[in-house]
């Protein structure tokens, strides 16, 4: 087995994802049992979450263009979730 740095940055990034997200999709959580749920922090929760899929797929798949281009299409995602729902309609 050959030792690439490129499958230790995509598995860095990945833990990075999951472990950031999950705590924040926690206190997500813990907001909505305080206040209540709304759309807005339904749709927050989701955007954290959408992350961690993201990240995860980063963990459990193998180095390649369709792990980056998954991962990235749901980051992408996540971000344009979060940017349509802050502007005011």
């Amino acid at each position: 087995m050959e030792f690439h740095y490129y499958y230790i940055i995509q598995d860095i990034i990945g833990v990075f994802l999951v472990f950031i997200n999950l705590r924040l999709a926690y206190v997500c959580l813990k907001i909505m049992k305080v206040r209540g749920i709304s759309k807005k922090s339904l749709i927050l929760l989701i955007h954290y979450l959408l992350y961690c899929i993201a990240g995860f797929n980063f963990l459990i798949s193998d180095f390649g263009l369709r792990t980056w281009t998954v991962s990235s299409s749901i980051f992408f995602i996540g971000v344009l979730l979060k940017l349509v729902t802050s502007f005011k309609i």
